[in-house]
């Protein structure tokens, strides 16, 4: 997910004001290589294929420690 003014922009639903004035800033931004390389370490941390398996370990864990009905 996008972490707003980190690691992209997120404008709000039919909103070309905000969307005009977010696109603005990601021109003119001076960091905005900086908020790329936050986004490809959030990619790279949160969606690996180590993340995903592990995150899908833990729903099952979790399926499997449940009492039964």
């Amino acid at each position: 997910m996008i972490d707003h003014d980190k690691t992209g922009m997120l404008v709000r639903y039919k909103d070309s004001a905000h969307l005009a004035e977010c696109l603005n800033k990601m021109i003119h931004q001076t960091d905005r290589d900086a908020m790329g390389k936050a986004a490809r370490q959030k990619a790279i941390h949160d969606y690996s294929e180590q993340a995903v398996a592990e995150s899908y370990l833990r729903v099952y864990e979790e399926c499997l420690n449940q009492p039964q009905r």
